[in-house]
């Protein structure tokens, strides 16, 4: 593969208060294999929320949103993974979680979530939960 790239982005964060904060990132992008010549068009909207809590951790939660667009694509083709970052042709959904939380001076609890679903495939969804202790 021989993959030419043209993309960008722009986010704007809001904070309401200083311990919260409303995120809204737009981006997109074309992908040209020199090989295959198929092409890739897509586009991505990616609205976040963060809440600090006062010397005890934050919680962080995203939405991604990314519609793509072949062309050149005939059957039997594969698209590189390194075209249209990595998703399907089609609607392709991400849904992120974290949760870091301190229990103890020397204990904290971490809890992440992620959700996925490509174009053509069933919601894929990854948990963990761990608590660290330092010695």
């Amino acid at each position: 593969y021989r993959v030419d790239s043209v993309s960008g982005d722009a986010g704007i964060s809001y904070y309401p208060i200083a311990k919260a904060t409303l995120g809204m990132n737009l981006g997109g992008g074309v992908d040209n294999d020199g090989v295959s010549t198929i092409r890739a068009g897509y586009y991505t909207v990616k609205p976040s929320a963060a809440y600090r809590f006062s010397g005890k951790g934050h919680i962080e939660t995203s939405y991604a949103l990314t519609s793509v667009t072949l062309n050149n694509f005939k059957g039997g083709m594969r698209l590189p993974y390194t075209m249209a970052q990595g998703q399907k042709n089609g609607r392709n959904h991400n849904i992120s979680m974290i949760f870091d939380y301190r229990l103890s001076e020397r204990m904290n609890l971490i809890v992440t979530y992620t959700g996925r679903k490509f174009a053509d495939q069933n919601f894929e969804n990854f948990a963990r939960a761990q608590i660290r202790a330092l010695f």
